[in-house]
Order: C-alpha cells, then sequence, then structure tokens
C-alpha cells in the first residue's frame, strides 16, 4: 500500500531529523504520520528507535509494543522491540546496582548488551573508572564523543579516566 502525500513528506521530514540526531523532533512528526496513519511501520520505527536514542527505553517498548501488534509480520520491527527491551532492562539493573556501588556486575551486564547505546556505554565506562578499569572507560567514553563530540558528560568521563590512569 503506499502511502498519502502527507504522510510521506512527514516520515521523510523525521527521517532527516532522526540523521541529524534531532531525535524530539522526529518523534513530533513520527506522531503526526502515526495520526494520519495508525499502521506506518515506518513511523513506529523511527519513533521508537528515537525514543532508545534519548534513552527513553520505557516509551520505546510501548510504541514498538504497538507496532508489532499492529504489524506482527515485521521482522524489523520485532527486532527494534526486542533491543529496546533489553536496554530497559539492562538500564534498569544498572540503576538498581548504581545505588548499591555494584561496578563489577555493571561491567558484567553491559558487556552481554549492545554496545551502540550511549546510555550503556556511560554507564560501563563510569563503572569502568570506579574499578579502576581507565582503558576501557577511556575505550567507552570515546565511543560515546565519536557520535557527539560535544557530549560534555563523557568527555568529563574521559578526562577523569585519563587523569586517573596518569595520562595528563
Amino acid at each position: 500500500k503506499e502511502m498519502d502525500p502527507d504522510t510521506e513528506y512527514t516520515i521523510t521530514c523525521a527521517e532527516t531529523h532522526y540523521q541529524n540526531k534531532e531525535y524530539e523532533n522526529c518523534i513530533t512528526l513520527c506522531k503526526d504520520a502515526l495520526s494520519l496513519d495508525s499502521r506506518n511501520t515506518i513511523a513506529y520505527q523511527y519513533k521508537g528507535q528515537s525514543e532508545m536514542k534519548l534513552g527513553h527505553f520505557r516509551s520505546a517498548v510501548k510504541t514498538l509494543t504497538q507496532a508489532a501488534k499492529k504489524l506482527p509480520k515485521s521482522e524489523n520491527t520485532k527486532k527494534l522491540l526486542d533491543q529496546a527491551v533489553e536496554l530497559k532492562e539492562v538500564m534498569e539493573q544498572v540503576k538498581n546496582l548504581e545505588k548499591d556501588r555494584e561496578y563489577a556486575m555493571i561491567i558484567k551486564i553491559t558487556k552481554t548488551c549492545r554496545t551502540d547505546n550511549r546510555f550503556v556505554l556511560m554507564a560501563r565506562a563510569k563503572a569502568c573508572l570506579y574499578q579502576s578499569e581507565h582503558e576501557k572507560a577511556i575505550e567507552d567514553a570515546s565511543s560515546v564523543i565519536g557520535t557527539n563530540e560535544r557530549d560534555f558528560n563523557a568527555l568529563l568521563l574521559r578526562s577523569r579516566a585519563y587523569f586517573q590512569n596518569g595520562n595528563l
């Protein structure tokens, strides 16, 4: 089925915002597209991916669950939903472990997770810093900086790791 021109234009704009890492704008446009066509796979996928990039894992799971119900044959939607569920669960575990200062456990559980998510990388980098695994902290923080060279928290964490490692 072809998209109507308004939906297609809205999706094209949402895709542009996604590619430019303007995730809030992408989500807004995806909501607009879904109000025009509630079965639009692309809108659900961009909305869910944007929510994951922003660390809104519960929203991403909700969005992608709705998509999976409406589009049960979409393999890409299922894959994205699985990723969102995994990230939500891992970040909930990380939050609880941070309270107890269980940094070795944070490192262990984040190693099994997708490593391209900023929130997972930063949680692991912070845990590595506290466990004196400075090289790994530098590596993970640098990965985040590679996607956003102005990420203040990643720059600060990497600087702390360099300092603690004796690399002034």
